[in-house]
Formats: C-alpha cells, structure tokens, sequence
C-alpha cells in the first residue's frame, strides 16, 4: 500500500466537491469522492451606543455573516485613543449568530472613548466600524462661595445688606431647591422684595448654568443663628453651606437697691444679667424726681464694665 496525501487549500469560501482517481499499475482505477467548505472571517456592524450614564455605556452590535463558521467570541473593543483591538479593554458576548448586546463598566466620567465590535471563528478575529461617544459628567451641585462674608450682628427685626455667591448644577434629573436656615433669605434679585426662605431652579436637558444668588440676614431672635444653606436635588449628594450671623437683641439689667444713702449722695448698683450678643458700650444708673427715670433724666455712665454698676 502507499499512501496519498490530500490538501485543501480553497480559493473562495462554500462547499467544495470534487473526486480523485488513482490509477494503480495493473489493476483498475478506483474514484475518490472529496468535498471541503472554504470559511472566511466573520463580518460584524457596530451599531447603537444607548444609555450612557457618567460610568458605563450599552453598545449594540450585529454579525451580518459568520463566514461559513461558527463565531466563537464576540463583543466590544474600547480605549480613548481610537481604532481600539483585543489588546484594548474589552467585553466577551461568546458565541452569538446576529445581534449581540454590551455593556462597559467603569468608565471616566466626562471622557470621549472610541469603541468597535469584534466578531472570531476559526478563519481569526475581525473588527467592525468604530463608533465615539462621550461619559455623561458626575451628577453634582456646585457653589462659588469666595466673596461672600459672614453677616456678623444684626440688631433683631433688621435686615443686613444682601450678599452673593453663584452656584450651578449638572447632570440632575429634577428640580433644585434650596432651603435657607432660620434668619436668612435668599433671592434671585438683589432688588427684590420677595425674598424667602426657599427657592426652586428647574434644570434645562440636566443642567442649571452659573447662576448668582443673593443672601441677606434678618434675624427675628437674637442669638448665633449661624446654621447650613442647603442646595438638594433627587439622585444628588446635597450641597451644605455654612452661613454666619448672629442677631442682637438690647442687654438685660437689673438695678438693685441703692447703698450708702446720705442726704445728698446714694450709690446706685446694678447687674447686666445678659449683654443681647453684643459688647455694652455704656452702661449707669439713670435717676430722677418722677418714677422710671430714662437717659433723657439725670444718669451717669460707668463705660463698659459689665460687673456692678456703682455711680456716687
């Protein structure tokens, strides 16, 4: 017996048949029958990028022909560079015949990425078009803080001139409200009458551009009413600004039972028992004829002292 050896090498892919006849020295002629498919590398579209968020994206793809074998492996090729292969960051669908889905994870926000399909049978691994999408930004509120001051002491039931910052927002999906604390109001217009305790912006396609808001302290009790201006919005870290104001409310004294009287001299005493948040500036003992004498009548003053208040 010898052997023969047979190759196929076809030229075009399909089926291939044809037969073989081997002629033997002194005997007969025998038909080999011989068939072969010629495959080829798949072909694979690239075609929707849907739901894009700040950190991933959904990306449909297509096999449009599996040259005559089994594709094996297929999915989504990306980097931020372009024309993006295996040797890139890339999903693995497995074996699909027609539409395959992918979703890629762990994306920057805020990125351009480049990104393709790839498709592999025993022929090897191809590439399909390459689509360009862009990450959606954080989902995040924003504040420009640096020229507004702290309001320091208002006298209760006034109104301090207004202050400004600018905030702004991106990426939210409702309304943005913001609360202002106790003894604070807040306005659009720094010339308006209508300021409140609250406001409401409404985000145009996910954004609420640079906006200046404007801040005024008008305490209705006295005390450090220093407390957070709140900036809030579904599906967003809240935003806590740290306001600065204490109001003022007039000093308590009582006055206690006067000493050391004589016939023309008394020594009048005193006690501040609370200063009202504000440092005393004058402080004695006012004294007339008439009941409840006030600093229209006779009164001296002692300065600042915030002890015992002892006029001669």
């Amino acid at each position: 017996e010898t052997p023969i050896y047979v190759k196929f090498s076809p030229s075009e892919t399909g089926l291939t048949e044809d037969t073989i006849v081997p002629l033997t020295v002194g005997g007969g002629a025998c038909d080999v029958s011989l068939s072969g498919t010629g495959v080829s590398t798949p072909t694979v579209e690239t075609a929707t990028v849907l739901n894009i968020t700040s950190t991933s994206a959904e990306i449909n793809s297509r096999i449009t022909d599996d040259g005559l074998a089994p594709v094996t492996a297929c999915g989504i090729c990306v980097n931020t560079t372009g024309a993006p292969t295996l040797a890139d960051p890339h999903t693995d669908e497995g074996a699909q015949d027609n539409w395959f889905s992918s979703l890629l994870t762990e994306l920057e926000p805020n990125t351009w990425y480049f990104a393709r399909s790839y498709a592999q049978n025993l022929a090897g691994a191809v590439y399909g078009n390459q689509v360009q999408f862009r990450t959606q930004m954080v989902p995040e509120i924003c504040v420009n803080d640096s020229l507004l001051q702290p309001f320091g002491k208002v006298i209760v039931g006034e109104t301090s001139p207004a202050d400004s910052l600018s905030m702004w927002a991106n990426q939210i999906i409702d309304d943005l409200l913001i609360t202002a604390p106790a003894g604070f109001q807040i306005s659009l217009d720094p010339m308006s009458r209508e300021f409140s305790s609250e406001l409401i912006l409404t985000p145009e396609t996910g954004d609420i551009a640079p906006t200046k808001l404007y801040l005024r302290f008008a305490p209705t009790e006295g005390g450090n009413l220093s407390n957070q201006l709140t900036f809030s919005s579904t599906g967003v870290e809240t935003h806590n600004l740290m306001l600065y104001g204490i109001g003022i409310v007039a000093p308590t004294v009582n006055t206690l039972d006067p000493a050391e009287i004589t016939a023309n001299s008394a020594l009048g005493k005193g006690e501040i028992v609370h200063s009202g948040w504000s440092e005393i500036t004058a402080c004695g003992i006012c004294y007339g004829l008439s009941p409840d004498p006030d600093l229209d009548d006779m009164h001296t003053i002692t300065g600042t002292s915030q002890q015992d208040l002892a006029p001669s």
